[in-house]
């Protein structure tokens, strides 16, 4: 547990320094090996350009890197408010998603996108996909006063 407080230490002084973006740090216990997992949440890593209105209706969803086309379709169907939140395992993946951002207009106008750190290693070794962390993560930054929650795969009528 000790070495825990290091990393924390470590990874607030970066933060308050500015080598890192704010981000909430937060552990997760493994029930397979009892032991803790960090996790890494960044909110509004991209901000849509689409104007909010407290009292329109936006959507909310969860995904893992894999499943982007699935975001694509959504705001290509919805052309609204979209809060995303986005499981990543690798640096590599953030930059999968700015490619993503930069490449589709309907992403990019629509969607407010958030990330979950969760290492693919942590995922073989007894941490499975963390639906409810990032449902949270997503419902807690929509901004407006009416949210449906959907699953990415799911694409409502206007």
């Amino acid at each position: 547990m000790q070495h825990r407080g290091k990393l924390r230490t470590i990874f607030l002084s970066l933060v308050l320094i500015g080598a890192l973006p704010f981000f909430f740090f937060f552990w997760v216990q493994s029930s397979s090996t009892r032991r803790h997992i960090p996790q890494v949440i960044q909110p509004f890593y991209r901000r849509s350009l689409h104007p909010k209105s407290m009292n329109r209706l936006s959507l909310s969803t969860h995904l893992s890197i894999d499943r982007l086309h699935s975001l694509l379709r959504l705001s290509d169907t919805w052309q609204g408010p979209i809060s995303a939140a986005i499981l990543v395992s690798n640096p590599l993946d953030l930059e999968r998603i700015d490619l993503f951002i930069q490449r589709y207009d309907s992403i990019f106008r629509f969607v407010d996108i958030h990330y979950l750190v969760q290492s693919k290693e942590d995922t073989s070794n007894g941490i499975i996909y963390p639906v409810n962390r990032l449902r949270q993560l997503s419902l807690n930054y929509t901004e407006t006063d009416y949210v449906i929650l959907v699953d990415v795969d799911f694409v409502p009528n206007r």
